[in-house]
């Protein structure tokens, strides 16, 4: 039963080529819109095989975005836009990065070690972790609500800047150049105007 659950939840996800309606930039000097709350909790496991929770991303802005090792669909190309970021936002420490694997039979911490070399993460602010499928679809469903209509299907490109009070200040597909560029923009502002909580 597990298998063939996890089978439609992988196909559904690969076959996810759309994001959600976004909203546009905020004008100048104005500030960012609050949209929910983030996931008060974070039960997850890192590339390590150690615990990772939502503690360890107190005081920081982070994004964080959804993948499985053997996708074959917009996976590569999400992931590449994130080192992207990561490279552009170098030298800057109070940002996280948070790529949460949906397939805990396959994302060994082996695995995920291995994929994360395969796409030369190296930066010490990306986490590549995973959760049990009933965690997983809890935050993409009622967490970062990225989900359209009540299912998980529409996640797969889009990422979430949540501010250093874990409030969820924008989404952004990550198929498309302009959008990761506001989403730079966004994470330099929220540094600049909005103190860290320490």
């Amino acid at each position: 039963m597990y298998k063939i659950r996890r089978g439609v939840f992988l196909i559904r996800f690969a076959l996810a080529w759309s994001a959600l309606l976004l909203l546009g930039t905020p004008a100048e000097g104005q500030q960012l819109k609050v949209y929910y709350p983030a996931p008060e909790r974070l039960h997850l496991t890192d590339s390590g095989g150690n615990p990772f929770n939502e503690r360890q991303l107190d005081g920081q802005v982070w994004v964080a975005n959804f993948f499985f090792t053997s996708c074959q669909g917009p996976c590569p190309l999400t992931m590449a836009q994130l080192a992207q970021l990561t490279r552009s936002l170098d030298g800057i420490s109070d940002v996280r990065f948070l790529s949460i694997s949906i397939d805990p039979e396959r994302d060994t911490p082996a695995r995920l070690t291995e994929y994360a070399a395969g796409i030369r993460q190296q930066d010490a602010r990306w986490y590549v972790a995973v959760a049990e499928l009933d965690h997983v679809t809890e935050l993409i469903k009622d967490g970062f609500r990225v989900g359209q209509g009540g299912s998980v299907e529409a996640h797969s490109t889009t990422f979430v800047l949540v501010d250093a009070k874990r409030q969820i200040r924008g989404y952004y597909s990550g198929l498309r150049a302009e959008e990761m560029e506001r989403l730079e923009k966004d994470i330099r502002s929220l540094l600049e105007h909005e103190p860290q909580r320490k």
